[in-house]
This record gives C-alpha cells, structure tokens and sequence, in this order.
C-alpha cells in the first residue's frame, strides 16, 4: 500500500474542498431585454429629431392615407438619416423611408398610443448597411413638431468585479445602432448623444441609479470603469451580446482646482468621478474630461457649513484634459464677483437677475444650502448717487 505524506494530503484535500474559483473579470454574456418608454436606462441614449419645414424632395410618393397637415422628419440612425412622415387621425400614423428609397407608398405605418401633447409610436427595426439593427420606439411632441427616438430595448447580464457579482446593461447609440461606441466626454456638454450607454448595479439594489450628479450607475461608455476604488477597462461588443471586463492600471496625472473648499463632480472616460478633500488636487486617470457641477462650501464665523453650486456655466472647467504625469490647474472659487443684470418686466417693472462669478468663469446660483438645507433668496436694496434707499426687495430662485 502506498503512504502519502501528511503534508502532501493535506494539500490534496484542500484543493477537492474548494469550489471553482468564479472569474474576476473576462468576458460575460448578455441578453436581449425589451424595454418601454420611461425606462431610466433609455434616456441618455435618446435623441431627436426637429420637424422639418417642407417636404423633402427625396419623397418620391407618400402613403395611400396621406392627408391633413403632414409633418416630415429626417431621423439619424446608422450613421445616416431615415426620412419619416406622421399623418394626423385617430390615431396618428407614423411612416418611415427604412429602405431608403423615397417610397412610403407601401410602408407598414406604425399608429400612435396615446393622443395629444404625447404620441407613442413603435417599436420597429431600421434596417442599416444590410444588418438587423436594434429596435427602436419613438415619442412625439408639441403635436408633432418634434419627433424623440429612442432604443425600444438593450442588453443585460451579470458580470463578476472582485469577487462581487454586478447586474450589467448596454444600451445602442440610436445614432449608429452600435452598442460599442465610446463616448467623447469633450462632447457631452452639448447635447450630443453619439454614444453607446453602460450601466452596472454598483450598489447591488436591483436597479440602475440615474443619479447623474452622484454614483450614477448609467453612464456613456468609456474606456473603463471603477468599481470600489478599483479600475477595468470596458470593451462592449458590436451587437451588445457580451461585454468584456479586465482590471487595469490607467496612467493618471493631477487636476487642481486652486482651492480645498471646491467639490467636483466630472465625467470621463472612466465614467462619473466625485472630487472633495484632498486640498483641491486629485488624481484621475489620463483622458477627457467634462464637469457637471462645482460645489464650494465655507464655514462661517459659528463653524456652520455654507454651499453654493454651479452646473450650467463651469467656466474653465467645462471641458479638460489630463495628461500622464502632468497637473492641469485650474482656479475657482473665491473671491467671488457678483453680477446683476436688470431687463423691463413690464410698465414700471425691472426684473433683477443675480450671479455669482468664481476665478474659473463657473458662475454660481446664489441658492445657498446651510446644513443642507436650502436658504431663502437674498435681499436687495436700490440706492441713488447719495446712498439713499429707493427701492428694496428679495430674489426669487427659478
């Protein structure tokens, strides 16, 4: 009978107890999900298309039922444009050109659910350069002046990140129908939707947060994503029907803000960054970058906290770049300029608007928050050349 040495046993008994190791990263399957209108996942993706003002020569015939004001659109799809007409009833037809030949004469139309300010039409499939494309459902509004396109579904799965098992979605660009297209973040203060959507449970609740300026868990795609301090690198594919995962060390440089009071909330490729602390410098991956808000907080004399924020108009910081090993400095915050803009409201009415300008051109809304929570607006006093008091009065927010 052979003797093995304990040791050696042990060791052999150990790897038969352990269960298979799961992958912390690789490549992970995804299904098709049908969605409908209001799903959160589907908003970043979504993108429109302005009534046109004439009928497009391209129309060679329209549809049998064509009558009434008709409204004419050219919806961006597959990196080109699919011309489509509504035809006013009850309900409302939606015809679109997806050969492209100009013929609506034997398109199958797609009839509206719902009448007034809102009409749904879809979902249907645009056939693009030869390939089934993903579907897509459209939403109409102002009676038809403008026509919102939007993916009618996307893909989901599990992936597993550090031993964690994450619920993952992809969702297609409507503009090109792919599902792998990486967003410009230098592009996203403008309303651009060229882009595919990533999105990962990162709290693990069941359901993707649209908490755009916070941990948003739907955000464009990028090159990666961080997951509990650390990054993976993101490859969807084509067609949306895996997603690839693989942890990574991108290369950094430093972004100064100028000033330890800033937050900063960022979007770049590695998805949605929070700033604070760390004296107003921090770390970031190489890469574009845009700014959705800065926040700047001041004790006052009792040590009570005081913010104020900006989004709309972040100045310098709208859009940068971070090199590898280089700072890129920046500075906001205080001193602070304000500004008044007076415009006629009517007889014997001025209407007074009030801005907060920082060092970076980021203009702050005078919306105060003390110990989270909002202040009323401040007060104002009109005087003459002598210093006399001929009007006061209290801003108004919104």
């Amino acid at each position: 009978m052979r003797r093995f040495p304990l040791a050696a046993f042990l060791v052999i008994s150990l790897l038969v107890a352990m269960p298979a190791s799961v992958p912390a990263q690789g490549d992970f399957p995804l299904k098709s999900v049908d969605a409908k209108f209001g799903d959160p996942l589907l908003m970043m993706s979504q993108t429109t298309a302005q009534r046109l003002p004439q009928q497009p020569k391209e129309i060679k015939a329209l549809p049998k039922d064509a009558s009434g004001k008709l409204t004419f659109f050219r919806i961006p799809f597959g990196g080109k444009e699919v011309l489509a007409v509504i035809v006013p009833g009850k309900p409302s037809k939606l015809y679109i050109d997806s050969a492209g030949t100009g013929d609506l004469s034997a398109a199958t139309p797609l009839s509206a659910s719902g009448e007034g300010p809102q009409q749904q039409f879809g979902p249907t499939v645009i056939v693009s350069a030869g390939r089934q494309a993903p579907k897509l459902q459209f939403m109409a509004f102002g009676n038809g002046q403008l026509l919102m396109v939007l993916p009618a579904g996307y893909y989901a799965g599990e992936a597993t990140l550090g031993g964690q098992t994450y619920r993952v979605a992809t969702v297609a660009s409507v503009k090109t129908g792919r599902y792998d297209v990486v967003a410009d973040p230098a592009q996203l203060r403008f309303g651009e939707r060229d882009y595919s959507t990533l999105a990962i449970d990162l709290d693990r609740s069941g359901e993707f947060s649209r908490d755009v300026l916070g941990d948003g868990e739907i955000v464009p795609l990028g090159k990666f994503i961080k997951v509990k301090d650390v990054y993976y690198s993101v490859k969807v594919a084509a067609d949306g029907s895996s997603v690839h995962f693989e942890k990574a060390e991108p290369k950094t440089g430093t972004l100064d803000a100028g000033t330890p009071d800033a937050e900063l909330v960022v979007l770049g490729e590695a998805g949605f960054q929070n700033l604070s602390g760390a004296g107003g410098k921090w770390q970031l991956p190489v890469g574009k970058y845009t700014t959705l808000a800065v926040k700047l907080t001041k004790k006052d004399a009792a040590g009570t906290p005081w913010t104020i924020e900006a989004q709309s108009e972040v100045g310098k910081l709208a859009t940068f770049e971070i090199r590898p090993g280089e700072t890129m400095a920046v500075k906001c915050g205080a001193p602070l300029v304000a500004h008044t803009e007076a415009t006629k409201a009517g007889d014997n009415q001025m209407s007074i608007g009030l801005a907060l300008t920082g060092q970076g051109g980021e203009q702050y809304s005078p919306a105060a928050v003390q110990k989270g929570q909002p202040q009323t607006a401040p007060k104002f006093k009109i005087l003459d050349e002598a210093g006399k008091v001929l009007a006061t009065g209290q801003f108004e927010f919104g």
